[in-house]
């Protein structure tokens, strides 16, 4: 009886993604985030939101970074207009910036949109979540 050899395809496993980064869901109770919108306009962007203040009697000030989630898992960061999206805020302020998709990312590609918020005293993120385009897109 002879002898057989088996040839197993071992998984290419890719890059690896990490979930918590693209999914963790911060909310220390200091700002919320409502009515978050895109609109895809060619090869921009553009995002608004009502950003308000949950500390009472405090102004909230800091900074909201935006990025783009590829349907890949790639977590892109985005070259935003700082003057748009830095707020020192009482109550609540309408927040809306326009940037470019990054070169090389078509449309058909785009999963989600990554925001952080953190505050300009000591850098805490306050606020993180991830807004899936299926259910922002305007």
């Amino acid at each position: 009886i002879g002898s057989v050899s088996v040839e197993t395809d071992t998984p290419q496993v890719q890059n690896s993604i990490d979930l918590n980064e693209i999914f963790t869901h911060v909310d220390l109770q200091q700002a919320k985030v409502d009515n978050f919108q895109a609109k895809l306009q060619g090869d921009k962007m553009q995002v608004r939101f009502d950003l308000n203040n949950l500390v009472a009697d405090s102004t909230l000030s800091g900074m909201v970074n935006l990025a783009i989630v590829t349907r890949n898992g790639q977590l892109v960061q985005l070259k935003t207009t700082a003057e748009d999206l830095n707020f020192s805020i009482q109550r609540f302020k309408r927040v809306r910036t326009v940037f470019s998709i990054p070169a090389g990312i078509k449309g058909n590609e785009l999963f989600g949109i990554r925001l952080n918020i953190r505050r300009s005293d000591n850098g805490t993120m306050v606020f993180s979540e991830t807004f899936p385009l299926s259910q922002v897109l305007s």
